[in-house]
């Protein structure tokens, strides 16, 4: 049939389609990314020189590959001829996958990281009694000796972390890589201290092919997401409506624009939308409200659309609030709402079910998840935890 039938092969050209991924952003409907096979390259090309895996190692891969970070970081193992292990298909059975595997780096979402985050502390510092007291002086201790000297080895706490949570992450684990979206503070370092390795953190979108900003390997500070990808150029545009300029001191602050060889074509169909986001310049514009720190790395600090005010005229950014709680470990999903008619917000929460069931019972005690969530004690701590943890994120409660 294909001798009666043949086609001669046709090479990709660079501006030629690679694939379209849907992405639903924040609101609204799926939007249609096109990525051409340019804008992968350039992106792979970015991930290749801003990493430092050696040829030969092993790499787990679990995430979807409609995600654009699975397809990059197929890629690069790919580029750089590293063995690919996919795993089971069970997300609850994905730390014996990593174990079996034994990958020199773990790159991962937050949701993940927040787990692992939840699961230690759980094991180790939460723990109660004598022992939980035990872990947390030597945890202080190896947190003070890593800032002062950056050295991750401190035999104390690596003794009882190896007795209580064995290799969690295989024997072989040197980094951990988290992207899609930025991790608690409290998270990086807890997990970076804890289990000895080196954290990074990057930032981007699907409409950047995944490329925006990336930690650099050594950069022991956790309030930012890196400098820009090799890929692209960033620049902040000011948003008045919110009172951030570039011209802020000490920091300039503005929407978060990228501009690069990863930009997207556009979105598929809707030539209207691909114009609000890319503007004549060929800046895309992310809606993300950044600001540049003096040593010229990124923070993310709020967003630009979606505002609205309460019955007392203040100003409410929805997106914002539910960035910051999204990254307390016992929430799996939030929604903030608000009417310009009430003086107040409400807020319907989800709790990471195996997170929120394992911190519940150090409260109560054996109960499932259906009767905690029903319960007045742990409603109540909770509510006081999210408040905290609000407050530490700069919300004003």
């Amino acid at each position: 049939f294909g001798q009666q039938h043949f086609r001669e092969n046709v090479p990709s050209q660079p501006d030629d389609l690679f694939a379209i991924i849907y992405t639903s952003g924040t609101t609204g409907l799926p939007k249609g990314v096109m990525l051409s096979h340019s804008n992968l390259l350039a992106a792979l090309c970015s991930v290749y020189y801003e990493n430092e895996e050696p040829p030969g190692s092993r790499i787990i891969s679990y995430l979807p590959l409609a995600h654009i970070m699975g397809i990059l970081i197929e890629g690069f193992a790919i580029r750089i001829g590293c063995s690919i292990g996919y795993f089971s298909g069970d997300q609850n059975r994905l730390l014996e996958d990593v174990q079996v595997l034994q990958p020199i780096s773990f790159p991962s979402v937050p949701r993940i990281f927040n787990k692992l985050y939840i699961s230690i502390r759980a094991a180790t510092i939460d723990a109660p009694g004598e022992e939980g007291e035990m872990a947390r002086r030597a945890y202080q201790r190896k947190l003070t000796h890593f800032k002062k000297t950056g050295e991750l080895k401190y035999e104390e706490w690596d003794k009882l972390a190896k007795k209580k949570i064995g290799d969690i992450l295989g024997v072989n684990v040197r980094s951990l890589i988290c992207g899609a979206a930025p991790l608690s503070e409290d998270v990086v370092e807890f997990l970076r201290v804890a289990l000895g390795v080196v954290f990074v953190q990057g930032y981007g979108q699907t409409e950047s092919a995944g490329t925006g900003a990336r930690v650099l390997i050594g950069d022991l500070i956790t309030s930012h997401v890196g400098a820009p990808s090799s890929c692209l150029e960033i620049k902040l545009v000011d948003v008045p409506s919110l009172n951030y300029y570039s011209t802020d001191k000490p920091n300039p602050r503005g929407e978060i624009c990228l501009k690069g060889a990863s930009i997207m074509k556009g979105y598929f169909k809707d030539e209207k939308k691909t114009k609000e986001t890319i503007d004549k310049e060929g800046w895309l514009h992310t809606g993300d409200v950044g600001e540049i720190d003096d040593r010229g790395c990124l923070r993310i600090i709020d967003r630009v659309k979606n505002i609205f005010k309460l019955a007392q005229g203040e100003y409410i950014v929805p997106e914002k609030i539910e960035t910051v709680y999204i990254n307390d470990p016992l929430i799996s999903q939030i929604f903030v709402f608000g009417d310009d008619r009430q003086s107040s917000l409400v807020t319907i929460v989800i709790p990471d079910r195996e997170n929120f069931i394992s911190w519940a019972n150090q409260i109560v005690g054996g109960l499932d998840y259906e009767t905690l969530v029903k319960n007045d004690v742990v409603v109540n701590e909770l509510l006081k935890r999210l408040n905290i943890h609000g407050k530490n994120n700069g919300l004003n409660g």
